[in-house]
C-alpha cells in the first residue's frame, strides 16, 4: 500500500486538496464555535432580570431550607400554574453550580447554552449522515433567539436567508 502512495502522485495531490478543505473548513468551525462561546459568556452581568427571573432564582434559595419541594411553578399570567419541571432544572442547576446569586445562576445557563451547542456539533459529525449534516450545522451556528432574522427584519431585507 505504501508504494502505491509513493508512487501516485495524482493520489497524494488529491488527498491533500481533500485534506487542506477539510482543515480549513474544521479550523473555520472551530473558530466559530471558540467564538460564539466566548461571546455568550463574557458579558455575565448582562442578562435580562425581571419578576419571572427573580422568582426562579428565590425559589432556588429557599426551597429545601424555608419552602418545600415544588411540584408546580411560576403562575402564568391567567394563574395557572406552569408545570414544575421549570423550576427544577434551575434547583438542579444551582445546586451543581453554588449559586448564590443571581449572575451564578446565569453563568450556569450560559454554560449549559455552550455545551448543547459543541454537543450538538458532536452528535451531528457522529450520528447523521454526510449529505444530511449541513442543516444540523447551521442549526449550531444559528442564535436561538432570532437574532440573525431580527437583524434582517429590522434592516427589511426581503431576500436574507434567516428570516
Amino acid at each position: 500500500m505504501f508504494w502505491i502512495w509513493r508512487s501516485s502522485a495524482g493520489l497524494r495531490a488529491a488527498f491533500s486538496r481533500k485534506s487542506a478543505k477539510w482543515e480549513m473548513w474544521s479550523i473555520g468551525l472551530a473558530g466559530a464555535l471558540i467564538l460564539g462561546a466566548v461571546l455568550r459568556l463574557v458579558w455575565v452581568m448582562d442578562m435580562e432580570y425581571k419578576g419571572d427571573e427573580a422568582w426562579t432564582f428565590d425559589r432556588t434559595q429557599r426551597v429545601g431550607r424555608t419552602e418545600p419541594f415544588p411540584w408546580l411553578g411560576m403562575d402564568s399570567s391567567v394563574k395557572v400554574s406552569n408545570p414544575g419541571m421549570n423550576v427544577w432544572v434551575f434547583l438542579l442547576l444551582a445546586k451543581l453550580f453554588s449559586a448564590r446569586d443571581p449572575t451564578t445562576l446565569a453563568r450556569a445557563v450560559q454554560l449549559l447554552n455552550v455545551s448543547a451547542i459543541v454537543l450538538l456539533v458532536i452528535f451531528a459529525f457522529r450520528m447523521v449522515l454526510k449529505e444530511e449534516r449541513e442543516p444540523w450545522l447551521w442549526a449550531a451556528a444559528q442564535p436561538g433567539d432570532g437574532r440573525i432574522s431580527g437583524f434582517c427584519r429590522f434592516w427589511k431585507k426581503p431576500d436574507c436567508r434567516w428570516t
